[in-house]
């Protein structure tokens, strides 16, 4: 299957929103990981989780949906591989 979106320009783009959104709000990233990630963003920011989703994992429906129809456990399957391989990444940047 030929994707439009890639799973890795996906990943991409909700790594550099997290780290656009930590410098605009002046805050650190450093301490996330994959078991805290929901709550630690919506704590840093402060924001009822807008950021969270709006500017995170928000993007990665374009790419999850080349699998699936919307919340199908294919396309959830997806969505959830994207955010975490964005924190991982996160994760290792900020260490």
């Amino acid at each position: 299957m030929k994707l439009d979106i890639t799973k890795k320009e996906t990943v991409n783009k909700m790594v550099n929103s997290l780290f656009y959104q930590a410098e605009k709000h002046d805050v650190s990233l450093k301490g996330i990981n994959t078991d805290n990630w929901q709550w630690f963003l919506d704590d840093l920011f402060n924001d009822g989780g807008e950021i969270r989703c709006e500017n995170f994992i928000d993007l990665s429906i374009g790419y999850s949906l080349q699998f699936g129809e919307f919340e199908s456990i294919p396309m959830m399957n997806k969505h959830w591989e994207c955010c975490i391989d964005a924190i991982k990444i996160i994760e290792k940047k900020v260490q």
